[in-house]
Protein backbone atom coordinates (compact mmCIF):
# COMPACT_ATOMS: atom_id res chain seq x y z
CA UNK A 1 0.00 0.00 0.00
CA UNK A 2 1.48 3.36 -0.83
CA UNK A 3 0.89 4.58 3.03
CA UNK A 4 2.64 1.82 3.96
CA UNK A 5 6.12 2.91 2.74
CA UNK A 6 7.98 1.52 6.13
CA UNK A 7 5.74 -1.31 7.24
CA UNK A 8 5.85 -4.70 5.87
CA UNK A 9 5.05 -7.98 7.55
CA UNK A 10 6.37 -11.58 8.05
CA UNK A 11 3.64 -13.92 7.59
CA UNK A 12 4.00 -17.14 9.15
CA UNK A 13 1.77 -19.01 8.08
CA UNK A 14 -1.70 -19.70 10.01
CA UNK A 15 -2.99 -22.62 8.79
CA UNK A 16 -6.77 -23.16 8.32
CA UNK A 17 -9.51 -25.75 8.32
CA UNK A 18 -11.95 -26.06 5.90
CA UNK A 19 -15.13 -24.88 8.31
CA UNK A 20 -12.50 -21.55 9.53
CA UNK A 21 -12.19 -20.36 5.47
CA UNK A 22 -16.22 -21.11 5.48
CA UNK A 23 -16.66 -18.81 7.89
CA UNK A 24 -14.60 -16.23 7.18
CA UNK A 25 -16.33 -15.89 3.37
CA UNK A 26 -19.71 -15.70 4.77
CA UNK A 27 -18.25 -13.25 7.27
CA UNK A 28 -16.74 -10.96 4.54
CA UNK A 29 -18.85 -11.36 1.84
CA UNK A 30 -15.50 -12.94 0.04
CA UNK A 31 -14.69 -16.48 -1.85
CA UNK A 32 -11.71 -18.46 -1.97
CA UNK A 33 -10.46 -20.25 -5.15
CA UNK A 34 -9.71 -23.58 -4.42
CA UNK A 35 -6.12 -23.11 -5.29
CA UNK A 36 -6.29 -20.65 -2.19
CA UNK A 37 -8.12 -22.89 0.19
CA UNK A 38 -5.70 -25.41 -0.60
CA UNK A 39 -3.18 -23.11 0.08
CA UNK A 40 -4.13 -21.44 3.40
CA UNK A 41 -4.87 -25.77 4.51
CA UNK A 42 -1.72 -26.83 3.88
CA UNK A 43 1.17 -23.89 2.81
CA UNK A 44 -1.05 -21.05 5.57
CA UNK A 45 -1.19 -17.52 5.06
CA UNK A 46 -3.23 -14.34 6.47
CA UNK A 47 -6.07 -14.01 4.37
CA UNK A 48 -7.02 -10.93 5.30
CA UNK A 49 -3.71 -9.52 4.04
CA UNK A 50 -4.27 -10.81 0.60
CA UNK A 51 -5.32 -8.63 -2.38
CA UNK A 52 -3.67 -5.48 -0.29
CA UNK A 53 0.07 -6.11 0.47
CA UNK A 54 2.59 -7.39 -2.35
CA UNK A 55 4.85 -10.26 -1.58
CA UNK A 56 8.53 -9.41 -1.89
CA UNK A 57 10.52 -11.61 -0.11
CA UNK A 58 10.78 -15.23 2.02
CA UNK A 59 12.76 -15.67 5.11
CA UNK A 60 15.44 -18.19 3.92
CA UNK A 61 17.19 -18.49 7.20
CA UNK A 62 16.76 -16.53 10.77
CA UNK A 63 13.58 -18.05 11.60
CA UNK A 64 14.71 -17.67 15.51
CA UNK A 65 14.80 -14.11 15.09
CA UNK A 66 11.30 -14.17 13.15
CA UNK A 67 9.89 -16.29 16.08
CA UNK A 68 11.43 -13.69 18.74
CA UNK A 69 9.31 -10.94 16.67
CA UNK A 70 5.95 -13.07 16.44
CA UNK A 71 5.89 -13.95 20.56
CA UNK A 72 6.93 -10.29 21.39
CA UNK A 73 4.43 -8.93 23.64
CA UNK A 74 1.75 -6.29 21.94
CA UNK A 75 -1.04 -3.71 22.74
CA UNK A 76 -4.68 -3.58 22.21
CA UNK A 77 -4.25 -2.44 18.38
CA UNK A 78 -1.73 -5.74 18.44
CA UNK A 79 1.17 -3.52 17.58
CA UNK A 80 4.60 -4.15 19.72
CA UNK A 81 4.23 -3.10 23.17
CA UNK A 82 8.47 -1.96 22.60
CA UNK A 83 9.84 -0.93 18.78
CA UNK A 84 11.40 -3.55 17.22
CA UNK A 85 14.36 -2.68 15.01
CA UNK A 86 15.99 -4.97 12.21
CA UNK A 87 19.46 -4.33 12.66
CA UNK A 88 20.83 -6.09 9.61
CA UNK A 89 19.44 -8.10 6.65
CA UNK A 90 20.91 -9.89 3.86
CA UNK A 91 19.21 -9.85 0.25
CA UNK A 92 19.71 -13.05 -1.78
CA UNK A 93 19.03 -13.27 -5.57
CA UNK A 94 17.32 -16.80 -6.72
Amino acid sequence: RASSATQFYIVTGNFFTEMELDKMEKEQGITFTPEQRHAYMLEGGTPHLDGKYTIFGEVISGMKAVDKIQFTETNADDRPVKNIKIKSMKIVNK
